[in-house]
């Protein structure tokens, strides 16, 4: 939908992004909000970021998107990892800062599994989400992931033992549902003009 009073909302590997958004993305990644849900909660350096940017430059199962607001100003990351191409499968997975507006996840997720099936052609894709955190369950399970399982007491955070959900959708779940969910959704969709450059 290429309605010019849309706002853009673009997505660039994170690799080609210029280093002062790829160091906003360090920034964004060390918020609170956002390490308390991650399985790496401490705070990354500099130096360690430098190092994952690094793998990635020749990684060819891990895709690191930087989510882009009109302004061009980086508002978090989409991940698509440990892709399996022989077995048509990966996981995925997102964070945006804590300014970003309410709705830019529906519109993520919508555009990247159309991505993740269509462009990349894969036919199973998976995510894992920490306990406590039900908001986001219940967002993935809007758009067609069912949950595949739950493992207990999985991960230590702040000296807690925390489970762990694990949830899946299938390309053939995902295209019999796709219509209902962007018609469900098409007030917050038609706001936005989502690129993956």
């Amino acid at each position: 939908m290429n309605d010019i009073r849309a706002k853009k909302l673009s997505l660039i590997n994170i690799i080609n992004a210029q280093k002062i958004n790829q160091e906003k993305i360090r920034t964004i990644r060390n918020e609170e909000q956002v390490r308390k849900w991650m399985y790496t909660d401490h705070e990354i350096s500099a130096e360690e970021h430098q190092k994952w940017l690094n793998r990635l430059e020749t990684d060819t199962k891990n895709i690191v998107f930087v989510v882009f607001n009109e302004e061009d100003e980086p508002l978090g990351v989409v991940s698509i990892n440990s892709i399996d191409q022989n077995n048509k499968k990966a996981d995925w997975a997102y964070y945006l800062t804590a300014t970003a507006r309410s709705g830019i996840g529906a519109v993520l997720e919508f555009n990247i599994l159309n991505y993740i099936f269509s462009v990349l052609g894969l036919e199973k894709l998976n995510c894992e989400v920490i306990e406590n955190n039900e908001a986001v369950v219940r967002l993935h399970e809007k758009f067609g992931f069912k949950r595949e399982g739950f493992r207990e007491e999985n991960i230590i955070k702040n000296g807690e033992r925390l489970g762990v959900h694990y949830l899946g959708l299938t390309k053939g779940n995902w295209l019999s549902i796709r219509e209902v969910v962007s018609s469900k959704y098409s007030k917050i969709f038609t706001q936005y003009n989502f690129v993956i450059a």
